[in-house]
């Protein structure tokens, strides 16, 4: 069965690099728009209809209570026309209409501005009618106005909290033992994490403003019956969801400021060493395989090449670059509130794993005093690649599976795409095989690292009041 999933996806990769693929996905795109646009008037007609139904309600008396004085509202189509109206009649004082098509000067008494043309007047909040593209609206409003405009989704106002709201997030970092910590909360039964760790979607453009927004990704990742999850606690293990404050912006723009975020943090040195060590089972590094990425001595000449490289868009060294605590952690920290902020580190993890996550557990509200499997590892075993042809071909099939099959199957239906994913996550124990040999740093390579690092850890201790700095003798 697994060869004829491996060479079906084969056929798969070599027809979508064809020349065929063109008429294929303008056919795809098309559909997709035909549905986008049943969508949005399915949308349009539900709230159109719960406005006419709720005309009694008290939009005075309720924005009042959320601190909210001035207001606009974005789209002036029938659904904002019939809105601005019950505004209105409510008292309520609106500045103007915002929308991008809409050529009328006025509408309802209220004038109508052009986004990106005209100069929008500052409010206290902008009520979006648009919900379908909520997510994606939010993002553009955020770039002309800020943060200190609140931005309402009309769904969310007339029926209440309607998506999935998650508690907790993990934003970084890898090999900080992420996917054993993942593995031991999956078996608490209060618990909902997505079909499989590592969704990569609020640090990515393409899957978080353009992939679907958050509906895309509740059906993608926690399947289509979200009934399920009514009772639990949301939250995702996520170590490469990181971005500079991107991503957790993202992930407060979608689930509310109260959202807990999460870091797995470990000595950068041992950290940095780590990850190179394991870059070849996932066939990032095939060319240093090609180069016998397992001879004596490979590590410390990587660190010689390219730590301090001057090739500008130096990949290899964007990969040190990934363990700087400091500096993500200090611009997180400008959205965050320190005590919505939790850090779990790998040292104190390997010492005593229950005592950490049943801290982990406390501070996101979970119960503690449940049977968990704490002498779990994942991810831990040696393992180098069988050859150079493999680790191309694995890496091929992960470029189609990521830009391809997570974004465009969803017909497919649930099962199929569990079935897939699967199937995906076998390939590194295909494209590898278990080994004795073991990667070594001498020490000088390690002073060099501890030097890269220091001044990171030291902005990182004084952000967060730690002493990490002496704790990892960097």
């Amino acid at each position: 069965m697994k060869l004829f999933i491996h060479a079906f996806f084969s056929v798969i990769v070599k027809i979508y690099y064809s020349g065929t693929v063109k008429k294929i996905r303008e056919r795809k795109l098309a559909k997709i728009s035909a549905r986008a646009e049943e969508r949005r008037q399915q949308v349009n007609q539900e709230l159109l209809t719960g406005l006419q139904k709720d005309q009694e309600k008290h939009w005075k008396q309720h924005l009042s209570q959320m601190g909210i004085q001035t207001l606009a509202v974005y789209g002036a189509g029938a659904v904002g026309k019939e809105l601005m109206k019950q505004l209105k009649q409510s008292g309520c004082q609106v500045k103007y209409f915002v929308d991008k098509f809409n050529m009328e000067s006025e509408i309802e008494g209220a004038l109508v501005l052009q986004f990106r043309r005209d100069y929008l007047p500052e409010v206290d909040a902008v009520i979006i009618t648009p919900c379908h593209e909520f997510d994606f609206i939010v993002f553009q409003l955020q770039n002309y106005y800020g943060r200190s405009v609140k931005l309402l989704a009309l769904d969310q106002l007339l029926w209440g909290e309607r998506k999935m709201k998650h508690t907790f997030v993990c934003v970084g970092f890898p090999k900080c033992a992420t996917t054993t910590v993942d593995a031991i909360l999956r078996g608490h039964p209060d618990l909902a994490l997505p079909c499989y760790k590592e969704t990569i979607f609020f640090g990515e453009y393409k899957k978080y403003i353009t992939g679907g927004g958050l509906e895309w990704y509740e059906k993608r990742y926690y399947g289509r019956d979200a009934a399920k999850y009514k009772n639990k606690i949301l939250g995702e293990i996520n170590p490469v969801n990181i971005g500079n404050g991107n991503v957790e912006r993202n992930i407060l723009d979608a689930f509310g400021e109260d959202t807990k975020i999460i870091y797995f943090l470990r000595n950068p040195v041992d950290a940095v060493f780590s990850f190179i060590s394991h870059l070849e089972v996932n066939g990032d590094a095939y060319a240093a395989a090609e180069k016998n990425m397992w001879r004596e001595g490979f590590f410390d000449s990587y660190i010689e090449e390219y730590l301090y490289s001057k090739v500008r868009d130096c990949g290899e060294r964007n990969r040190f670059y990934l363990y700087l605590y400091g500096r993500y952690i200090a611009t997180a920290l400008k959205y965050v509130p320190r005590q919505n902020i939790h850090i779990m580190l790998f040292e104190d993890f390997v010492l005593d794993a229950e005592s950490e996550v049943k801290k982990l557990l406390a501070f996101i509200g979970a119960r503690t005093d449940v049977a968990l499997d704490y002498k779990k590892k994942e991810n831990i075993g040696k393992r180098i690649p069988r050859n150079v042809r493999v680790i191309k071909k694995a890496s091929c099939l992960f470029s189609f599976w990521a830009n391809v099959w997570v974004m465009q199957a969803g017909y497919l239906g649930e099962r199929m795409e569990r079935m897939l994913d699967d199937w995906y996550w076998s390939l590194s124990d295909w494209a590898s095989v278990r080994t004795d040999k073991d990667l070594s740093m001498s020490a000088s390579t390690r002073k060099k690292l501890a030097d890269f690092y220091r001044q990171d850890v030291v902005l990182l201790d004084r952000v967060l009041g730690t002493n990490y700095q002496q704790r990892w003798k960097i």
